[in-house]
């Protein structure tokens, strides 16, 4: 007889959740040396066998479109035929067809595959954050394993460290709604080592946006957490006296270690950088390109700040995007670009407050900082078509009534 856990393993590991988290960081191994060999995309490869799956589901009647469904459909339909009508005044050429069709097709699929599958039980979206925090651990491993201390910094399967970045993050962020979850001592200081752990990864990879994007959003889950009655239960003493106890020994550590090597945070790239960065010592390259990048994109959106400058546009004048949503948005699809986005998310925004009295404090707040997350990294890198998660993230509170109950 097949011991449980087993099954439960490989429910998870062989399951459409597992499959669609490979789909949405398929940019974490596309440029891998073994699939630069073969003319395939592993993004198109990965999302078309979701949407094949997620067929079958579907003939097995274990989902169904719901008017919620149709209205976001109709929400993200309109936004996507506002950015094709934008070719006809884009310079962007072969560069902008091919952001249009990756936003109808894969942006789109992480929209709808997670709302109409993910979304159909909470079983499927426990499955998938289970899946998320434990490849975030592997990614945090991984990490502090193959970083070059002499190198310029972290790269993974020929990718920089923006995606693995972004999925540390992510997987700090669950780690912090199993601690609001959780009043086992042993668990909460497990999580909080995780947490910390992810932290120090972060900073080793160099991946500030993602750090800085963490860090906001947790300060954004509190702020909404105060405004709730239940803000005292989650038992906030103790929850310092962990986090104290945990960085004292994260301190001991570290100590220990710089005692034993004084020089390595000078052979830390990504520690480097953010030190001098506090200390005001220089903004370095990587940021000062950001900050040049959003001041064309100012420049560009105040010629046409109605319907901008079309899809692509950006990348036709400067060979590069502009490493904030917001700007890109504007600088290419206008005010009016900016306010169909805007009604995607209040259309999502507007279900969970709906539907805000059969959800806990804690399960609301993790459901609002998920996307505020994603988005204040959205904030730093990626386009609009790269930045698919954001848009997956903001549709988790269409679904959240069903999943997240008190």
């Amino acid at each position: 007889m097949v011991d449980n856990n087993w099954i439960s393993f490989l429910k998870n590991i062989i399951s459409f959740e597992a499959f669609f988290f490979l789909f949405l960081f398929a940019g974490l191994y596309n440029n891998h040396e073994v699939f630069n060999v073969l003319p395939i995309n592993m993004t198109g490869v990965m999302a078309i066998m979701t949407v094949g799956w997620a067929f079958f589901l579907w003939l097995k009647d274990e989902w169904q479109w719901t008017a919620i469904s149709f209205l976001l459909l109709v929400s993200y339909s309109i936004l996507s035929v506002w950015l094709t009508i934008s070719l006809f005044w884009s310079p962007g050429g072969s560069h902008a067809i091919f952001k249009t069709f990756r936003f109808w097709s894969i942006s789109a699929w992480a929209v709808f595959g997670f709302v109409l599958i993910i979304g159909s039980s909470e079983e499927r979206l426990k499955r998938f954050l289970k899946v998320i925090f434990i490849s975030s651990i592997v990614m945090t491993c991984i990490i502090f394993y193959q970083y070059p201390f002499d190198g310029p910094s972290f790269r993974f399967a020929g990718s920089n460290h923006i995606l693995p970045g972004r999925l540390v993050g992510i997987g700090g962020l669950v780690a912090v709604y199993l601690l609001s979850q959780t009043q086992r001592r042993y668990k909460r200081i497990l999580l909080l080592i995780i947490f910390f752990t992810k932290i120090s990864a972060l900073l080793i990879a160099g991946s500030r946006g993602p750090l800085v994007a963490l860090i906001g959003a947790i300060g954004f889950w509190l702020v909404v957490l105060s405004q709730e009655s239940m803000f005292m239960k989650l038992r906030i003493g103790q929850t310092l006296r962990d986090f104290i106890k945990t960085g004292f020994v994260a301190g001991i550590g570290t100590g220990l270690m710089l005692l034993q090597f004084p020089n390595l945070i000078e052979k830390i790239p990504g520690i480097r950088r953010s030190i001098e960065l506090l200390k005001l010592e220089g903004i370095g390259f990587s940021l000062q390109r950001r900050l040049q990048l959003w001041s064309y994109a100012y420049d560009m959106w105040k010629e046409s700040p109605i319907i901008g400058h079309g899809v692509g546009g950006f990348y036709a004048e400067h060979n590069a995007y502009p490493h904030n949503i917001i700007l890109e948005i504007l600088v290419e699809f206008g005010i009016i670009g900016l306010c169909l986005v805007t009604i995607f998310v209040l259309i999502c925004l507007g279900r969970l407050y709906v539907s805000r009295k059969a959800i806990s404090p804690t399960k609301k707040s993790f459901i609002i900082s998920f996307p505020v997350y994603c988005f204040l990294a959205a904030s730093f890198s990626l386009d609009i078509a790269g930045n698919r998660i954001f848009f997956m993230s903001v549709s988790l509170m269409c679904v959240s009534e069903g999943l997240f109950k008190k």
